[in-house]
């Protein structure tokens, strides 16, 4: 049974012993030609999607900042309109909070405290007499506008099964001669800040699929894809963890910033993008260099064998 034509035999014919070499040797070609476009084209793409993460983990960085900079203003202004007010009553104070917690619903709650941190107003009446002199943040709230870390509010009466997740933000009062007169303090409710970066989210100027994490000052992660969650990436018997997950994703991230109206601010903004996604044009240009290459050696082959 013949496979190839007889005038196709290389072992019979010159012409078509060349034309099986040339078909090697521009398949060797194409091999090389489209492995060495498709790697050039797939670092093109990669380092700029990279540079496209960085852009965006910046953006979502400063506009977080923002937000929560516009919220420590409006503490500042509360705690300057109590000071110029001179009543320091319980009643007027409870009035005060009270007002800014209508206009701005995603405090879950506002207090201010006497100068020992002990809370002598709350919206609604909440944690009124609790002792804050102790949190992590009372120290610098004193000097100035501060932020906490993410916790749970435990003293707080849950929504749900689990206890609301808030950020601390606090402003000092005005001293009178010298001697701190208390602390304007609010709980930012957490899932404020979900809603604010799923909008951020979606308003970055891309087509592309891209995923959003924060994480605290001690790597755990904040917010994120679900199997991400309140993991550490820092773990200690493994280092730092692998957010690209052996190569499947390229990541960018960027850390704290200097934001001197944002004392306490500490959190890493992370944006990551499937890899085989972003790379994906890339790899279809070495597939078609391979192609076209490969196509052109059979056509060139061919007329040689005939």
């Amino acid at each position: 049974m013949k496979i190839i034509p007889r005038r196709m035999d290389p072992r019979r014919h010159v012409t078509a012993a060349l034309g099986w070499a040339m078909l090697a040797v521009v398949a060797a070609a194409a091999l090389l030609a489209g492995s060495l476009a498709g790697d050039a084209a797939e670092e093109r793409v990669r380092a700029d999607t990279e540079r496209l993460l960085s852009l965006f983990a910046e953006q979502v960085q400063r506009a977080i900042a923002g937000e929560l900079a516009t919220r420590l203003a409006i503490l500042q202004v509360a705690a300057t309109q109590i000071a110029a007010s001179g009543d320091r009553s319980h009643d007027a104070l409870r009035r005060h909070v009270d007002a800014i917690g209508k206009g701005f619903p995603e405090f879950a709650w506002i207090g201010v405290t006497d100068s020992t941190g002990r809370v002598v107003a709350g919206t609604g009446g909440a944690l009124e007499e609790a002792d804050l002199s102790r949190q992590p943040w009372y120290l610098q709230a004193q000097r100035g506008p501060t932020l906490g870390e993410i916790h749970a509010a435990t003293q707080m009466r849950p929504a749900g099964p689990e206890p609301m997740r808030v950020v601390d933000a606090a402003a000092p009062l005005a001293a009178v001669n010298g001697q701190q007169q208390g602390i304007v303090v609010a709980y930012l409710d957490w899932q404020w800040i979900e809603r604010r970066l799923a909008e951020l989210l979606r308003s970055l100027p891309t087509h592309r699929r891209i995923e959003l994490l924060l994480a605290d000052r001690n790597g755990t992660v904040l917010s994120g894809p679900p199997q991400w969650q309140r993991r550490s990436l820092r773990a200690a018997d493994r280092g730092l963890a692998d957010l690209s997950e052996g190569g499947a994703y390229l990541v960018r991230q960027v850390g704290p910033s200097e934001f001197p109206e944002l004392a306490g601010l500490t959190w890493t903004v992370i944006v990551r993008q499937r890899a085989d996604a972003a790379l994906a044009d890339a790899r279809s240009v070495r597939r078609l260099v391979f192609g076209v290459v490969l196509l052109s050696g059979l056509l060139a082959a061919v007329v040689a064998i005939a």
